[in-house]
C-alpha cells in the first residue's frame, strides 16, 4: 500500500529539516503543497531538500519548477484539472510526469481522464488538520478493482491506526497530512 505525505499547507520551522529526515527515514512519496506560497517561497524549500530526493517529489503549485528541478510529478489540485485541459496534460505525460489530482466526490472519478496516475479522495474521515472538513459518506465506501482505472488514494483524518482498514476498503494508499505534521509540532512554531 502506498504511503504518501502531503506538506503542511503553511510554514514551519525547520520544515527542511524534517522533509529530509521522513526521505532518510523512507518516505515513498511527497506532495509539496503550499498553495499561499510565491514561485520565489516554493523555490527556496525545494533548494534546501536533498535534490537526490526530487524524484519523489509531487509539486501542487508552480508546476514550471518539477522541470527547472528535474522533478517528474505534478499534482492538480480539483480546481486546476477543471481548468486545464486534455492537450494540456497529455504535455506533461509525453515529458514522463506521473499525474494526480484530488476528488471529493467519487461521482467524479467515473469521468476522471485516465491520464492521471492516481487521484486523492477525502476526506475519508474528519480531517486532523481540517477540523470543520468532514467526510460526504456515512462509513467508507465500498470499492471495486475491477471497476477502476485510477489508482484511489485517501485522504482526511488518515492516521496509521487506519491504513489497514482503509486497505481492506479496497484504497491503493493513503495520504497523510495531519498525523505527520502534528506529531512533529512540538518546537516547530
Amino acid at each position: 500500500m502506498l504511503v504518501i505525505i502531503v506538506s503542511n499547507p503553511t510554514a514551519l520551522k525547520n520544515e527542511a529539516v524534517h522533509i529530509n529526515e521522513l526521505f532518510n527515514q523512507g518516505m515513498q512519496l511527497f506532495h509539496l503543497r503550499k498553495p499561499a506560497y510565491t514561485l520565489d517561497q516554493m523555490e527556496e524549500l525545494l533548494k534546501q531538500i536533498e535534490s537526490k530526493n526530487y524524484h519523489l517529489i509531487s509539486l501542487h503549485q508552480h508546476h514550471e519548477l518539477a522541470e527547472k528541478y528535474n522533478m517528474k510529478r505534478i499534482h492538480f489540485p480539483e480546481f486546476r484539472r477543471k481548468e486545464t485541459n486534455e492537450t494540456e496534460l497529455q504535455k506533461w505525460k509525453e515529458k514522463g510526469f506521473t499525474l494526480s489530482t484530488s476528488i471529493h466526490d467519487l461521482e467524479e472519478y467515473k469521468n476522471l481522464s485516465d491520464i492521471f496516475d492516481y487521484v486523492f479522495y477525502g476526506p475519508v474521515y474528519a480531517s486532523i488538520s481540517k477540523p470543520d472538513y468532514k467526510p460526504k459518506l456515512d462509513g467508507l465506501p465500498k470499492l471495486k478493482q475491477e471497476e477502476r482505472k485510477i489508482k484511489l488514494i485517501a485522504i482526511g483524518g488518515v492516521d496509521a491506526d487506519k491504513i489497514m482498514t482503509l486497505k481492506d476498503a479496497g484504497f491503493d494508499g493513503v495520504a497523510l497530512l495531519g498525523a505527520v505534521w502534528n506529531s512533529l509540532n512540538t518546537g516547530m512554531n
